[in-house]
């Protein structure tokens, strides 16, 4: 399988403004790696630089997701309706750590792919073989239920054969 290079974790409810937010995360652990650090565990090294991903994210409407109500329930002076997908721009990332060692070299590459995972519901973006610097300018969507939800974004190391 594919080798856990680090994720991100953005609370939505920040963005129920439905503003553009567009900045750089640090790549971290794995949640209960992080936990285990936290609790003091002495087998819990300092966590070392996974990297950077800039990400852009925006609440949207969209219509068409919206389950229509029955029509006593219309009115005429609906607002405009509430914020029920999530507008995900997957950018770049720098500073990824090296996951495929060169045979013939110092140094070596990975090669990222990138999971958006909100409740069960997944989008995947395409993999950048051999580069510790991707740049992917790719859009997803993913429905939103409520504001309690949380996005989770994790990084791995796309591996054919999963040996290495």
């Amino acid at each position: 399988g594919n080798d856990f290079m680090g994720e991100v974790r953005i609370p939505l409810k920040p963005l129920d403004d439905r503003r553009v937010s567009r900045r750089w995360h640090d790549l971290k652990p794995k949640a209960e790696r992080q936990k285990r650090r936290s609790r003091g565990d002495a087998n819990a090294a300092e966590p070392e630089s996974l990297g950077k991903i800039e990400v852009a994210v925006r609440w949207k409407h969209q219509p068409t997701r919206v389950i229509p109500l029955p029509d006593e329930f219309q009115r005429e002076d609906s607002l405009a309706g509430q914020a029920n997908y999530l507008q995900i721009a997957l950018v770049r990332a720098r500073k990824l750590k090296v996951m495929d060692k060169s045979l013939f070299k110092k140094g070596g590459s990975s090669d990222p792919l990138v999971k958006f995972d909100l409740d069960g519901e997944a989008r995947k973006s395409t993999t950048k073989t051999k580069n510790l610097r991707p740049v992917w300018s790719e859009y997803f969507e993913l429905p939103i239920e409520d504001d309690q939800q949380q996005l989770t974004i994790t990084m791995e190391d796309y591996d054919l054969t999963g040996n290495d």
